[in-house]
């Protein structure tokens, strides 16, 4: 179940970043995937965020995001209200650290980790690494979802065409002798 695995991926980057109990309590949280429709990203899982918030979609062409998703490497930003992409977010309204953590796999990219805190310069370098680690780890566990689900389907498809040779045979035979 892939929304499992993003909730687990929210907790262990909760964890990996190792903050103050109060800082940890006020870290805002949310994973974007994109969408196959719109190719927009869409909130998949989120911590502290209004329900507005979660309807919200992103383009992903500037600011933190844009920044993250082009570079395919973590960014460290300042400032949610200057975000040109954040800034209409309510949770992200009065952070002054966030930090965007790219899912990708390969040339693959599925979407973005976006944390954000109201705490200056919560986020270092050596966290934004370790969350990348747990980023990869989600999208492997990722494609590892959406192939079992194609197999699941795959194999349905197969079930269902035997089922259908076999009741031809069976009126081919019945209908043969008579």
């Amino acid at each position: 179940n892939y929304k499992k695995v993003l909730d687990a991926t929210l907790e262990a980057g909760r964890l990996a970043l190792r903050m103050p109990d109060q800082a940890a309590s006020e870290l805002i949280a949310a994973i974007y995937l994109y969408h196959v429709d719109d190719s927009l990203l869409h909130v998949v899982s989120a911590r502290r965020y209004t329900r507005a918030d979660e309807l919200r979609m992103l383009a992903g062409k500037a600011g933190v995001v844009g920044q993250a998703l082009k570079e395919a490497s973590p960014v460290i930003g300042e400032d949610a209200d200057n975000d040109p992409e954040l800034q209409v977010i309510v949770a992200f309204q009065y952070c002054k650290s966030l930090l965007c953590i790219p899912l990708r796999a390969g040339f693959d990219t599925f979407g973005v980790i976006v944390f954000g805190s109201q705490s200056k310069n919560a986020f270092s370098v050596d966290q934004s690494e370790i969350l990348r680690s747990v980023g990869l780890q989600s999208t492997i566990a990722l494609q590892n979802a959406v192939l079992y689900s194609n197999l699941l389907t795959e194999k349905e498809r197969i079930i269902d065409a035997d089922e259908e040779a076999r009741k031809k045979l069976a009126r081919d035979l019945h209908d043969g002798p008579t």
